[in-house]
């Protein structure tokens, strides 16, 4: 005798099924709802202490934390003395510099050791130049400040204002070198600074005296070194 399908135990059966499938769904929903509860509270307690640990951060952590500022610039200062002509003057790295410093950049003026033998009646102010060591880097005797610079702005990520091509040291400064944004010329003449790279066109002031007396107030001590 077969079974009747629609038979009371059939039926019973079937709701029965029906039962503990929709007690199985409710229990799914349930652990769902649970395990998302579970998460959101987790992620806030990791919210609230990640939040007390960036409060909590010493000043060099929240330094790094910081948007990067602009780019380090260093100045072949020698280079520069150059660009009205001869004799070199220091009428052209003073101004740039205290129009960089002015702008709240950070600046190194890079200078060979012989240069205060080049620069004549502006020697004296060379030397007033060298106290402030933060801004004025004298390489030493028997090394070259082209070499020293180009090593300090590739570790610094930064620029260099010059019309030098460093020919010779293209192969281990290549990326720097051949880089119009970061290796960047100029001109000095009709009574103008020019350096299109930094966005500048400045007057050049007449006399080394005179620029050292617009950049005097803007070096402070100027005693401790860049790092």
């Amino acid at each position: 005798m077969r079974d009747d399908p629609h038979g009371p135990d059939q039926r019973g059966l079937r709701a029965h099924g029906e039962g503990r499938r929709a007690l199985s769904l409710r229990d799914r929903h349930g652990l769902a709802v649970a395990g998302r509860r579970r998460l959101k509270a987790l992620l806030a307690r990791l919210a609230a202490w990640w939040r007390g640990r960036v409060l909590r951060l010493p000043a060099a952590g929240a330094a790094a934390l910081a948007p990067p500022g602009p780019p380090r610039i260093f100045i072949d200062a020698l280079n520069l003395a150059y660009w009205n002509g001869h004799p070199p003057s220091l009428r052209a790295p003073l101004a740039l510099l205290a129009q960089l410093l002015a702008q709240g950049r950070e600046v190194q003026l890079y200078f060979d050791a012989n240069t205060r033998y080049r620069l004549g009646d502006e020697r004296a102010l060379y030397e007033r130049l060298l106290e402030h060591s933060r801004f004025c880097v004298e390489v030493p005797s028997g090394k070259r400040a082209d070499g020293l610079m180009l090593r300090a702005a590739t570790a610094a990520g930064g620029l260099v204002v010059s019309r030098d091509k460093y020919r010779d040291f293209r192969k281990r400064y290549r990326r720097l070198i051949d880089d119009p944004a970061r290796l960047l010329a100029g001109s000095a003449g009709g009574g103008r600074l020019r350096v299109p790279g930094l966005g500048l066109d400045l007057p050049l002031p007449v006399s080394a005296e005179t620029a050292w007396a617009e950049l005097a107030p803007l070096l402070g001590t100027g005693t401790t070194p860049l790092r």
